[in-house]
């Protein structure tokens, strides 16, 4: 932990030459829910009587202080390090993954998602195997299915339902990533039908989607005198971007790999997605070209 605590006190990013080590620091960090003042308890840390008084005292500052109100422990500073750190090699995370937990963790799914999307966005990744990539399917389902939801019925706080979209779109960003130019992945990541349906349902569920999502600068007010509240406004941007996002991953499914494109043409899924698109070809747009 102590090791975690100076990595993220210093200015990032992690240089590369040592991102390896830092990212087998976090994913152990991530199992260690212990805070400052029970390590400092511990006798197996050698620590004097005089540096457990002050770790003590640090503890019981920032558990008061209202600029950091998160207990230190080190799975948060793994949190705040992971979702900024580039790593060349992206299997260590995706084994983690596959041996975590992680329904409803969106907090440290976040910056699982925060990290890998840095680590994948521009290149294209070889050496990967199918379980490497197969456990991002299961996170996106369970991620897309839940993004429409309130927080009042499935989730205990606002901040859980920021952090699900958050991850969500993340995660999809990856995997557009990782399908760039890659059959393989594409494959991997769709051993049935169960993705593709996930995604053509977010492109075919409302041809209104497409146009809900106009740019204005002020988030508050509206010409028609209507008004709409900064996260309604923030709600419906990251509903314009799951949409856009689901579609451009579908796109890379049906151009990389010929199995993925047979596997929906031969299902209802290319009927629903060629109806919704019609819908759209026969939209009036010419009531939203003030805003252009």
């Amino acid at each position: 932990m102590t090791t975690l605590l100076a990595i993220d006190l210093i200015p990032k990013p992690v240089p590369p030459t040592v991102s390896k080590e830092v990212l087998d620091l976090c994913l152990a960090g991530l199992h260690d829910e212990r805070d400052l003042a029970m390590l400092a308890g511990l006798r197996s840390l050698g620590a004097s009587k005089i540096l457990k008084t002050e770790l003590l005292s640090l503890h019981t500052q920032m558990a008061k202080s209202q600029i950091v109100p998160m207990a230190l422990t080190a799975q948060n500073l793994a949190h705040r390090i992971l979702i900024d750190l580039s790593v060349g090699d992206i299997r260590p995370i995706c084994e983690f993954l596959g041996n975590f937990e992680y329904e409803g963790q969106w907090k440290t799914l976040t910056a699982i998602a925060g990290s890998l999307e840095k680590s994948t966005h521009g290149r294209v990744i070889t050496g990967l195997k199918d379980q490497d990539v197969q456990i991002f399917s299961p996170i996106l389902q369970q991620g897309i299915s839940q993004f429409e939801s309130d927080g009042t019925n499935h989730f205990p706080t606002e901040l859980i339902v920021v952090l699900l979209r958050k991850a969500t779109l993340s995660f999809l960003r990856v995997c557009i990533n990782l399908a760039n130019s890659s059959n393989e992945i594409c494959e991997a990541l769709n051993p049935d039908i169960s993705l593709t349906t996930i995604l053509a349902n977010v492109i075919t569920a409302d041809a209104k989607r497409y146009t809900d999502a106009d740019y204005r600068p002020d988030t508050t007010s509206h010409d028609d005198g209507s008004s709409i509240n900064e996260e309604e406004h923030e709600k419906r941007e990251s509903r314009f971007e799951v949409l856009l996002l689901s579609l451009g991953l579908m796109i890379n499914f049906v151009q990389e790999s010929d199995q993925v494109k047979d596997m929906i043409l031969t299902s209802p899924l290319a009927n629903n997605i060629k109806r919704v698109f019609e819908k759209l070809i026969a939209l009036d747009v010419l009531p939203h070209s003030k805003f252009l």
